[in-house]
């Protein structure tokens, strides 16, 4: 059996200025157990004029309320032993004792209260059982869910000025109704009325979790500066524990049980359409019927006409006469085209159509289902008349009894969707509460597991679901909540620097990026010359250097003033200041080289086919011969795909490992969880003055930047990094600046 427990929300608004009344909103905190067992106490009390008298009333009368609902009746009675009818007298007995305390109070304390301009709701929820009583000028309202239409709001119970208040029976009458799991109740004082409208109140409390529609409601009467203190509640259910085979059960208020009861006739004749939508009955209105039936046909008819052709008239020939035979001009080609359109419909359709109904076989099935049919209608007509009303009404019974069935069983899976639903967002409010407690432990990967979670369970509803507003609430809160414990910074329009098509049309970049001074350099590797941008004169050429032919560039560093670029011939090139090139005497080691680095003058070298770093000294205007340096066999360095150095090594796998190796040897290092996962980076750059890792992930268009002990900074996405290439950190500018395809983009960093 599912379990529902109430949740309930409070608003207190004080005037700004004049002498408030007394006003208390409050909400029971029972346990568990016993709500289930006897209900949730909510209540609303403004009580005038201000005074101690009115604050030790109202204190008396609180607190009488809830000793008579709890430490009585709960310890009474064993878990699932109270119906709703044994909750109803439970209520009731204690709302006379709660009457017998007012009347003693105000024998004794003579007080001047003036309940006639007081305001007193008392409630109690138990599952989707809910019973009120109300006391001067209290406005209820039940907040229905329904899937096909928005939500729909029903008046519940309305202020009456001309009643009399009897402090001896001060409650008297009680409503009860049934909640259904994904409705919302709102009381209030009617001075909340005066400033915010009913659409105001529903689409604030269907458009946003609890506490920020209470948040949103308070902001706005605070702007609207109410004269008198300004207090509501709002109620709704959380399935505490859904049951996977639950039946559905979706109901609404009752409110022919709560007129009979309460002698509400004119509720009940307002609310009789609403209760007839509200419930499912088994024999429809005759009138729903029939506009049915008018409706089917209706669009039967309307369908039909689309497959029918116009008659044309055929005019009458007119003698030849070529004098006075105007000369006409060729028709267009779209007009012929528009006008043998029917007639072509005519062939490929209508034909074949005609022929079939005119076939002899058509018209045999024809004839003996008309001959059958006229059989039945003149052994009909002989029989007695009163036979012949038993089988009319026997048909038209059997009609709406199978058209009651059908709408019954379209109800049923209507509400078995809904409870799915309703399933569905306590599931949602469930990982987001555990989200937020893991937060609160400094547990960003478990909440950004839970948020993770949270958002495949929305994405999985069905279609219908889809644009439902708490839905579209939900999505929206997740994914902001998300995006903060993702430390992602989405760059709706990154700046552009440069784009080297404007160049050369045919233009395309290497994965290389160096920077010298106030130029940028990567390569065209259709005509092998190199590209440039300054960055003071934000201006690009294309730069051909004098008698040295470069292959496609593979990777390069900069090295204080000039850069090193490796080609795909294994040379090794330094780019000087006046975009000088020279190739450089290296013997390289035997294997591909992957990525090259500079560090304090020595040359770093990352072959990932052999699974080995080398290194080489600065020897005069060049390098010496590279010597092994890793030294650890248990360094898996076969999918690695770039290198870093800042006295320590780091290295960069194809499937987002970082690995961490110290005088050649693996030192310990990981990555904390990055959400989305690292899908295939390329390039990690850092510097011995930097605190930080930085990483290119083209395939989710994003850098990525993680401390040095492996902990989530920020994360930088656009959309228009469609092609990231390699990228330059400027730390002391707070500035980054990426290759994408043969754009250069800079953006501010945010982390810094």
């Amino acid at each position: 059996m599912d379990r529902y427990l109430a949740r309930i929300s409070t608003l207190l608004v004080e005037p700004s200025d004049g002498t408030p009344a007394v006003c208390k909103v409050f909400s029971a905190k029972p346990t568990i157990e016993r709500e289930l067992l006897v209900g949730k106490l909510f209540g609303l009390a403004k009580i005038s004029p201000a005074g101690t008298v009115a604050e030790e009333f109202v204190n008396e009368l609180i607190e009488e309320v809830k000793n008579g609902l709890y430490a009585a009746n709960g310890k009474k009675r064993s878990f699932g032993g109270p119906t709703a009818a044994g909750l109803d007298e439970i209520f009731s007995s204690v709302l006379q004792q709660a009457n017998s305390v007012v009347a003693r109070f105000f024998e004794f304390a003579h007080s001047g209260i003036d309940l006639g301009q007081s305001s007193i709701l008392l409630g109690n929820i138990r599952q989707q059982q809910l019973t009120i009583v109300t006391v001067g000028n209290i406005t209820g309202f039940l907040i229905h869910y329904r899937a096909s239409r928005d939500y729909q709001t029903v008046t519940i119970t309305e202020p009456n000025p001309t009643a009399t208040v009897n402090p001896i029976r001060l409650f008297t009458q009680t409503i009860s109704g049934t909640v259904g799991p994904l409705d919302y109740l709102f009381f209030c004082t009617e001075n909340v009325l005066d400033y915010l409208s009913q659409h105001t109140i529903q689409s604030t409390i269907t458009g946003s979790s609890g506490a920020d529609s209470i948040r949103q409601l308070k902001h706005a009467l605070m702007r609207a500066k109410p004269k008198t203190t300004a207090a509501a509640v709002i109620v709704n259910l959380v399935l505490q524990r859904p049951a996977a085979t639950a039946p559905p059960n979706l109901q609404s208020f009752s409110y022919t049980a709560t007129a009979a009861k309460d002698s509400m006739k004119v509720l009940d004749q307002t609310q009789h359409k609403t209760n007839r939508l509200l419930s499912p009955h088994l024999m429809p209105d005759r009138k729903n019927f029939f506009n049915w039936i008018g409706e089917t046909r209706r669009r039967f008819l309307e369908r039909a006409k689309r497959f029918t052709l116009k008659s044309t008239k055929t005019l009458p020939e007119k003698p030849p006469d070529e004098a006075a035979t105007p000369v006409v001009p060729p028709r267009p080609a779209a007009w012929r085209s528009s006008a043998v359109a029917p007639q072509r419909l005519y062939r490929s359709f209508i034909q074949p159509l005609n022929r079939i109904i005119q076939s002899p076989r058509t018209k045999n099935i024809f004839g003996a289902i008309t001959a059958a049919l006229h059989k039945v209608w003149r052994s009909y007509r002989q029989l007695p008349a009163k036979r012949q009303l038993i089988i009319l009404g026997c048909v038209v019974v059997a009609i709406l009894l199978g058209y009651n069935l059908t709408s019954l069983s379209a109800r049923r899976a209507k509400n078995a969707r809904e409870k799915a639903f309703a399933t569905v967002l306590t599931q949602v409010e469930l990982l987001r509460n555990a989200a937020d407690e893991a937060t609160v432990y400094q547990n960003e990967n478990g909440a950004r597991q839970r948020l993770n979670e949270a958002l495949q369970a929305i994405q999985q509803l069905p279609e219908p679901y889809a644009d439902h507003p708490t839905v579209v609430r939900d999505r929206r809160e997740l994914t902001a909540r998300l995006n903060e414990l993702r430390h992602e910074t989405v760059i709706t329009d990154p700046l552009q620097l440069a784009n080297f098509k404007n160049l050369d049309d045919q233009a395309k970049s290497p994965p290389v990026l160096v920077r010298i001074n106030d130029r940028l350099y990567t390569q065209n590797t259709k005509t092998k010359n190199l590209l440039m941008l300054n960055l003071t004169s934000r201006t690009i050429a294309a730069v051909q250097p004098p008698n040295v032919p470069i292959a496609s560039l593979t990777t390069g560093v900069g090295v204080k003033t000039t850069a090193l670029l490796l080609d795909a011939d294994s040379r090794v090139l330094l780019l000087e200041t006046g975009d000088r090139l020279r190739p450089i005497p290296l013997t390289l080691p035997n294997g591909k080289i992957t990525s090259i680095t500079v560090f304090r003058d020595r040359l770093y070298l990352l072959s990932a086919p052999s699974g080995s770093i080398f290194r080489s000294d600065a020897i005069g205007g060049g390098y010496g011969n590279p010597r092994p340096w890793l030294t650890d066999p248990s360094a898996d360095l076969r999918t690695a795909v770039d290198i870093a150095v800042d006295g320590d090594v780091y290295v960069l796998r194809s499937d987002g490992i970082v690995l961490k190796l110290n005088q050649g040897k693996l030192a310990d290092f990981s990555l904390n969880a990055i959400d989305p996962m690292l899908a295939g980076p390329t390039k990690i750059k850092t510097s011995e003055n930097s605190d930080f890792l930085y990483l290119l992930d083209p395939p989710t268009k994003r850098l990525v930047v993680v401390t040095k002990t492996g902990a989530l900074v920020q994360q930088y996405r656009a959309d228009l990094f469609d092609q990231l290439k390699d990228f330059i950190v400027d730390e002391s500018n707070k500035t980054v600046y990426l290759l994408n395809g043969t754009q250069i983009f800079g953006i501010a960093m945010k982390h810094l």
